[in-house]
């Protein structure tokens, strides 16, 4: 049976006529219409056909919705799960995602205890005290989930008494300097020091509790070099900040990770893979001048540098590591206000690069160290009369010019990227480009079980 647009919507006003029956008509009308949209769409070739049915779709659905006169009936499109709806209720208005079903808006949204906002079922956790709360109220409140309660937890409640001896320490907290690798004659408050913090996962076959318990038992066997912390905007049943006490480039790269790295603790972790977890990398403040730190904001925010800087990085995070291309090098650098930067200038004695997907596989981890390292030795030979901010070009002759077996793991990448294969057809950059080869082939003929590994998921 084949009814007009017309005919349906005089069953749909009608009073005689059931919510039930007119239920039907709608399903009969509408799926008909949108099958004859698609054949009609595939008949004239469109490729992306699905996109343009719910085009015409939509359009039909409030061509009816205009026609309706009974109180009692709602036809429209739901927003949420991308369908047209017969209802005999108003649908909800929800923020961010449009018109949504009654159905729908009860059985997948609610508000958070806290803040009352409307929020997501996927982005509510239920506490031990029995309320749902919101990331952001989870984040704002110092929550955390204890392995050994099988519980989110309020960081201010005293109802978890694990917490002082086992678990994960305060995101409030963090290692005591420790200067690993400062000549102890150096003034070690302008030593150029690094700390790294990564943000990771425990993979599922592994307990929480027991692998950050390994991390502590090899990594702080005569002095806490590294804290295992929470972090609320990481999956709390999996989640946790490995913070590394500060240490010289050099130490990090050659002692520092060593008992980390000839452990199996790699195959318990998940970096890249997860879901929101990130590496941010502190240097010494106080070990640059100030021209220096307004030329570091000036390139990492150079709108020039961002696609090399999210391709190095493996991300770009609006919320966290935000790109701010109106920053120059006449920008203010003390006291922001604003650290979810690419660069972050708000810590009194660091600076902190944020621009990293996290990364536990050894040569990632180490391309990302690398790379702040260089970017920081790069910058102390921009001239004292610059303040042009500097491009990734400028950057990229410096490591040409000054090929450093210490950046290995990133000359190999930038080699896998192709960001120098161009050279090796000009004559003037042959020396250079040569140099830098033998680099890169020398580490991938010594290293391919390590290269292997990146590869593993």
């Amino acid at each position: 049976m084949r009814i007009s647009i017309k005919q349906l919507v005089n069953i749909l006003n009608s009073e005689n006529i059931n919510y039930r029956e007119k239920g039907r008509y709608f399903d009969h009308y509408y799926s008909s219409r949108r099958k004859a949209f698609l054949d009609r769409l595939q008949d004239l070739g469109f490729s992306n056909r699905f996109t343009k049915s719910e085009i015409k779709q939509r359009c039909l659905i409030n061509l009816i919705k205009n026609k309706i006169t009974h109180e009692n009936i709602f036809v429209f499109w739901d927003d949420y799960d991308n369908q047209a709806w017969l209802d005999n209720c108003e649908p909800m208005e929800v923020e961010g995602i449009g018109t949504v079903s009654n159905e729908n808006y009860h059985d997948n949204f609610n508000r958070c205890s806290d803040c009352e906002s409307l929020v997501h079922n996927d982005d509510l956790t239920y506490m031990d005290t029995g309320e749902d709360i919101c990331d952001r109220c989870y984040r704002d409140h110092d929550c955390y989930y204890c392995d050994d309660c099988e519980a989110h937890i309020f960081g201010d409640s005293d109802s978890c008494e694990c917490r002082s001896s086992r678990g994960l320490n305060s995101d409030q907290d963090s290692p005591t300097p420790l200067y690993l690798g400062v000549p102890e004659d150096a003034n070690k408050a302008t030593s150029e020091t690094y700390g790294i913090e990564t943000e990771l996962e425990v993979r599922g076959d592994w307990s929480r509790l027991d692998v950050v318990n390994e991390i502590r038992s090899l990594m702080n066997k005569e002095i806490d070099r590294v804290m295992c912390v929470r972090d609320g905007s990481l999956c709390q049943e999996t989640g946790f900040e490995m913070v590394s006490t500060n240490a010289t480039f050099d130490y990090h790269k050659n002692h520092f990770w060593d008992d980390f790295y000839n452990s199996n603790l790699v195959e318990k972790l998940r970096g890249y893979k997860g879901r929101a977890t990130a590496i941010h990398i502190h240097f010494t403040r106080r070990a640059f001048s100030e021209h220096q730190l307004r030329h570091l904001n000036a390139f990492y925010h150079n709108p020039n540098n961002k696609d090399f800087l999210v391709d190095v990085a493996g991300r770009e995070s609006e919320d966290y590591a935000r790109f701010i291309d109106t920053i120059d090098y006449e920008n203010e650098i003390e006291d922001t206000g604003y650290k979810y930067r690419a660069i972050n200038f708000n810590n009194y004695k660091t600076v902190e690069v944020r621009i990293f997907k996290s990364n536990i596989k050894k040569i990632s981890f180490f391309r990302n160290l690398e790379l702040v390292y260089s970017v920081n030795q790069f910058i102390k030979t921009v001239p004292v009369d610059r303040t042009e901010a500097m491009s990734y070009m400028d950057y990229f002759d410096y490591l040409l010019n000054n090929p450093n077996k210490d950046y290995v793991n990133l000359l190999v990448w930038l080699d896998d990227k192709e960001y120098f294969s161009h050279l090796k057809h000009i004559l003037s950059f042959k020396d250079r480009y040569e140099s830098f080869k033998s680099i890169v082939d020398d580490f991938r003929e010594n290293n391919s079980e390590l290269i292997e590994q990146e590869r593993e998921e």
